[in-house]
């Protein structure tokens, strides 16, 4: 397997930085656009290669529409077979778009194949006058990269009249300019899922980052980018970095040594696993997280957990050993021992639990050990934050000293932040950010594309499905994190999401999204890690 560096990703302020510095050394912005809609437009006329389709272009009053009349321009230069209607929402506001339409409007007046109409005569049905028979590619142009709200009046209007277009007519293709109408890209975010559903996004000038987060993934299709300008060199002339990077593949890692053994791979303390208040046992999440410890090598791993479980771990993981969770000596004694710890899974959310935890973590941070701290634990580490308690106050801002990795969902983030999920999940980004700056240490945040900030760097997982929205998956993940750790892995935990996510794929192709379960991830971990030697 060869492995492609991962993707610089850009929010649209720094887009705007870019391009202006570009402008500022004397390249003219109407140039650019020109650059950019010929490109574009032999993508396509490549791509679909018939000589008699039919071509709908929805252009927005901004630059963004300037792109798509230069579009049809230069496609009815390299295809002038091809029937091409431009669909115009608004009048053209800016020079560049102003002049992009008289470039249009020249061409019309001697190729009988081009045409434009306004929306509303569009929508009263009498689209049907220019498309007898059907559409075949609907390129999309309306909004830029500086959209924030949702779409209203006309323009959703056309975004729901090319929904209705796509469910009658499967084969029709709908090509997105920079980013698909209605999708945030800052955040991520479709509101109210108004929004055009993009088999191709033909991306400009550099990779932004929204193409990657939140809704994303349902709308975006296939991302073609097209650099235009010198990135890298205009990003060192203003002093920008990328906000995050995009990975859609795994590094290698170094094959073992013959002459090692188990105390070479390191040893795993697993703390979790006990009954809730209402009594329901959670024996499955330490047992997850071990056998997430294993799949991905570790030499040992002990998991202390409500005795009652002892024994149904032990069946389903001989090679683990195991410790009452409740012998608070014996479990600080496994804590100076283990190489690292992964604390809180199926742990309890009772009086009894926060006492232990805040027990454990002091243990944990009088030895320096690196940990995992994951699901009830963030529980009780959102309670010690707000507390008033001096001594709370002190264990909190130990943390920062710490070696400590931390992995909510966006509910789990939300209580550290005192914040609602809503909030969360509508800018995950500066959720991480802020997280990172209140507790240090290095951070996932679990969903769709999940988020790693470690080392003070963002990444965006490019891999897994919807089938991984499933009970336990978390605990495998804190387990093999853990491992990979104590394993002195390379930025260990975006390499835990990335190989989680990866094994949920292999799962998924192998028995589908809806019959995915987190026990049946320890060999397709195992798989994914033999890959990369």
């Amino acid at each position: 397997m060869k492995y492609i560096q991962p993707t610089a990703c850009f929010l649209p302020e720094q887009i705007y930085s870019i391009e202006q510095q570009w402008f500022h050394e004397n390249n003219p912005s109407y140039s650019l656009m020109q650059q950019a809609s010929w490109q574009m437009a032999n993508h396509i006329a490549k791509h679909y290669p018939n000589k008699n389709q039919q071509i709908m272009l929805a252009v927005g009053a901004g630059n963004n529409g300037g792109d798509g009349w230069l579009v049809a321009s230069f496609l009815a230069e390299i295809q002038p077979t091809w029937q091409i209607c431009i669909i115009e929402i608004a009048k053209p506001t800016t020079h560049d778009s102003q002049q992009a339409k008289a470039y249009f409007l020249d061409l019309i007046k001697t190729n009988t194949h081009c045409h434009y109409q306004h929306v509303d005569n569009f929508l009263n049905n009498q689209h049907q006058q220019i498309y007898p028979s059907k559409i075949d590619i609907i390129i999309d142009a309306m909004f830029g990269i500086g959209l924030t709200r949702q779409p209203t009046d006309k323009y959703q209007q056309l975004i729901e009249f090319i929904h209705e277009y796509q469910q009658n007519n499967p084969n029709v293709q709908v090509i997105s300019i920079d980013v698909p109408s209605g999708l945030n890209v800052s955040t991520g975010e479709v509101y109210q899922q108004v929004a055009v559903k993009a088999h191709q996004t033909l991306c400009l000038v550099a990779r932004k980052v929204g193409l990657h987060l939140k809704d994303s993934k349902d709308f975006i299709g296939e991302i073609i980018d097209f650099p235009l300008i010198p990135i890298h060199y205009l990003c060192k002339k203003i002093s920008q970095k990328p906000i995050a990077y995009y990975h859609q593949q795994l590094p290698k890692i170094a094959k073992r040594q013959h002459n090692q053994h188990k105390g070479s791979f390191g040893y795993v303390l697993i703390i979790g696993g006990q009954y809730l208040s209402n009594g329901q046992g959670m024996a499955g999440a330490g047992l997850l997280a071990g056998s997430g410890a294993f799949a991905s090598g570790v030499g040992k791993v002990s998991i202390a957990c409500h005795h009652d479980f002892q024994n149904a771990i032990i069946s389903r993981l001989p090679n683990a050993m195991t410790m009452d969770i409740h012998q608070i000596d014996s479990v600080n004694k496994l804590i100076t021992e283990a190489d690292g710890v992964a604390l809180g899974m199926g742990f309890g959310r009772d009086e009894q639990s926060s006492t232990l935890f805040v027990k454990y973590l002091h243990q944990i941070l009088l030895t320096n050990k690196p940990c995992v701290i994951d699901a009830d634990g963030l529980y009780h580490l959102a309670n010690l934050s707000q507390s008033q308690d001096p001594n709370d106050q002190q264990l909190i801002d130990s943390l920062r000293q710490a070696h400590c990795y931390f992995t909510p969902h966006s509910g789990e983030m939300a209580r550290l932040l005192q914040m609602t999920a809503g909030e969360v999940e509508a800018d995950r980004l500066t959720a991480l950010q802020q997280a990172s700056q209140r507790f240090g240490g290095h951070w996932l945040l679990k969903g769709a594309n999940s988020l790693v900030m470690e080392n003070g760097q963002i990444h965006i997982c490019g891999l897994g499905n919807a089938g991984m929205g499933t009970a336990g998956m978390g605990d495998t993940l804190a387990g093999l994190a853990i491992s990979l750790i104590v394993q002195k892995i390379d930025n260990p935990l975006l390499m835990a999401t990335l190989i989680h996510a990866k094994a949920g794929d292999i799962l998924a192709n192998k028995i589908g999204e809806h019959g995915l379960q987190a026990w049946q991830m320890d060999k397709a971990i195992s798989q994914v890690l033999q890959s990369l030697h």
